[in-house]
């Protein structure tokens, strides 16, 4: 019976238990999506990452995305993650590889360097919606618990993506942000609305 590698990765940080925390599997090949996704739900992280081997003869990697819920054409913590971990188990030099995703192909460059690895990586293009209309926005602010006063009027409330879309909303503190409760069902009822899933 084969045996996977399942790790859990906290990325943006060197301290334990700190920074933004993702699943990886390394050598996924051969799981059913259905597997992935059990893996995912009961590591339970916002995203898990699964590595496999490109479909794609331009990439040297495929990385599929996961929610505890659906899967996601990309995840930038969970990247950078993935390709940590891939990097520690191979002891691999610094280089840049091409990851195949479901955004699309993507540089990732690897820096090893004093007993470690920075992972670097580069996004598709961006683009920015038109700012979301009223009603919505103050369907988004009441989901997340925000008063108008919280929100910076300077920014729209607007989508933004580079394949993966997320709502943008500037909020005036980072204390704002720590003290946040939102309400997940409320967000979640607003995704069909606006086509995107993430906040």
């Amino acid at each position: 019976m084969k045996k996977y590698h399942v790790y859990q990765v906290d990325a943006f940080t060197k301290t334990k238990f700190a920074g933004n925390p993702a699943g990886v599997a390394t050598n996924a090949q051969g799981l059913t999506e259905k597997q992935m996704q059990q893996i995912t739900r009961e590591l339970n992280n916002s995203e898990t990452a699964v590595i496999l081997p490109p479909t794609n003869s331009q990439a040297d990697i495929k990385i599929r995305f996961f929610t505890p819920t659906t899967e996601v054409p990309i995840c930038g913590h969970a990247t950078i993650g993935a390709n940590f971990v891939r990097a520690v188990e191979n002891n691999l030099d610094s280089q840049t590889i091409i990851q195949e995703t479901g955004a699309g192909n993507l540089p990732i460059e690897i820096s090893k360097g004093n007993d470690t690895y920075q992972i670097t990586m580069t996004q598709g293009d961006i683009s920015v919606a038109e700012p979301l209309d009223m009603t919505t926005q103050n369907r988004i602010l009441s989901a997340l618990g925000l008063t108008p006063d919280q929100r910076n009027q300077k920014f729209p409330m607007a989508i933004a993506s580079t394949d993966a879309a997320k709502v943008m909303i500037a909020i005036n503190s980072k204390q704002i942000l720590d003290d946040l409760q939102p309400d997940l069902e409320a967000l979640k009822a607003i995704t069909p609305d606006i086509n995107c899933n993430g906040y």
